[in-house]
């Protein structure tokens, strides 16, 4: 499948198949093959070739120089910044940029996308995908530009002066219902993976790095190895609740722990869930669970969210700010502030009344 990108002014397909960049280099017409036939490729070798030819020449333009277009930005940003993001986060941002992005801004140098021009793209895309997908995008795009700023380039954020809504929260949760149902019909080593992500809140893939060394069996801990911020890792020790170390112990003497791949368990839980009728969800849900069912049963949000890794607070108060509303309701009904109306009793001549 070809990529439904469109090239910049100067990035053109010869007769070979090849993707060439051409430009003017003293009065020169240079032709500088990408060394390669996929359009994508070539978009990330364009700005690398346009900056050695403009030092080559150094008679272009400054705006060149300067201000690149989206379509050179892009090439720079995808290898100095794409590869500290995860997998998934890559080719979900890859689609951004070659599916949408590309064709909107390709062409345009960055100080050419006014705050109109972003929000008009974002009305577009907000009729096509849903909202959090939405917010994603934007925060990607506004990403885009910052990098370039940060680099020195002389061009203002027009994804800074939109508003950015909100994530929604996400209700799925597993019942106990529908744990009891998957679980009567998986296998067992499955059963064991399913109950000790339910008892730790891991991510999948904080679950794949765990060996027979990571537990801290004195302690019930385990240390896991999770994301972090530019792409550096951060370490924590997760406790393991509710039976989770009795569980973790019996896969240990069964064998290795739980290695395979995020597809490989996805798919798994996927097809039990089809076999025990119960609607299909991933193993993140499995994490929102711990996390629901943790504060439900009397958890600090504060613990929380150390233990599930969040990098402050507020990330997890606002995953679960529904849950914390219905707590500070419940622990404030029967508290007396001294503003209750009292009520008084009146005696008549004829009868006895009460009033407020």
């Amino acid at each position: 499948m070809g990529s439904s990108s469109k090239p910049p002014a100067n990035l053109f397909k010869r007769s070979n198949g090849y993707w060439y960049v051409r430009r003017s280099v003293q009065g020169v017409e240079k032709w500088v093959s990408t060394g390669t036939q996929d359009l994508d490729h070539a978009l990330r070798r364009y700005h690398e070739i346009m900056t050695g030819l403009y030092n080559e020449g150094r008679g272009w333009d400054d705006r060149d120089r300067v201000v690149p277009t989206f379509a050179e930005w892009w090439a720079t940003y995808d290898k100095a910044y794409m590869p500290l993001k995860s997998k998934a986060t890559q080719r979900r941002e890859r689609a951004i940029v070659n599916n949408t992005a590309m064709k909107a801004f390709g062409r345009r140098r960055l100080d050419e996308v006014p705050k109109s021009l972003a929000q008009k793209y974002l009305n577009t895309r907000g009729e096509k995908v849903t909202q959090d997908t939405l917010t994603r995008e934007h925060s990607f795009l506004q990403a885009v530009w910052t990098k370039a700023i940060e680099d020195g380039h002389e061009v203002k954020n027009p994804w800074a002066l939109i508003k950015r809504e909100p994530y929604s929260v996400k209700q799925r949760t597993v019942t106990e219902g529908e744990q009891e149902a998957i679980l009567g019909v998986c296998s067992p080593r499955f059963a064991r993976w399913m109950r000790f992500m339910l008892g730790t809140g891991l991510r999948d893939e904080e679950c794949r790095t765990i060996t027979p060394g990571s537990f801290d069996w004195a302690s019930g801990t385990v240390h896991v190895v999770g994301k972090g911020r530019n792409g550096k890792k951060r370490v924590r020790d997760v406790p393991m609740l509710d039976g989770a170390d009795r569980i973790a112990k019996e896969q240990l003497e069964e064998g290795r722990f739980f290695s395979g791949s995020a597809a490989l368990w996805g798919k798994e839980l996927r097809r039990y869930c089809t076999r025990a009728e119960v609607k299909p969800f991933g193993p993140h849900t499995l994490r929102h669970t711990f996390a629901t069912r943790y504060l439900r049963g009397g958890g600090n949000v504060y613990t929380l969210s150390k233990i599930l890794g969040h990098s402050s607070v507020a990330i997890t108060e606002r995953h679960y700010a529904h849950l914390l509303k219905e707590d500070l309701v419940k622990a404030s009904a029967g508290v007396n502030l001294g503003v209750r109306p009292r009520v008084v009793s009146i005696r008549s001549k004829s009868r006895s009344t009460k009033t407020a």
